[in-house]
């Protein structure tokens, strides 16, 4: 962007819409799960990728239309439910943002036993660099 172009990168892009737009554009990104319908090469419905385990089955393309599917993942209570915040995040400033992540990652990547988290750190390096790209979108001049 500095020299006038502007590259389009899938995280960056969602980090934008949330900061500037509050609008989540990637499943996790606002630590609540959306509905994925991950479709599973037997033609089994599951609501994430991460989770493709027998109790969150939600039906088959096979043999139940895709409606039917919906409302049984939505009735796993797998949306609903939310991972234990960990305890840095508590204090964290990007806590309104994030809400901790996403309840797969963040076991696994988020933040260790030393309360680092790279999401923090990604957001205290770019965060603002990424505003000023949200608002020339939204004035139109990019």
């Amino acid at each position: 962007m500095q020299k006038g172009n502007y590259i389009s990168v899938k995280l960056f892009d969602d980090i934008v819409n949330l900061l500037v737009r509050r609008e989540v554009t990637a499943c996790g990104l606002h630590g609540y799960c959306q509905l994925q319908h991950i479709v599973e090469a037997d033609g089994g419905v599951y609501p994430c990728d991460f989770y493709v385990l027998d109790r969150y089955y939600g039906g088959n393309l096979a043999r139940q239309p895709l409606h039917e599917i919906t409302q049984q993942l939505k009735d796993t209570g797998f949306l609903q439910s939310r991972a234990e915040l960990p305890a840095p995040c508590a204090e964290c400033r990007y806590l309104g943002l994030c809400h901790g992540g996403c309840k797969r990652l963040q076991q696994a990547m988020y933040v260790d036993d030393k309360g680092f988290c790279g999401y923090r750190q990604l957001l205290d390096t770019i965060g603002q660099p990424l505003c000023d790209i949200g608002s020339k979108l939204l004035a139109g001049a990019l």
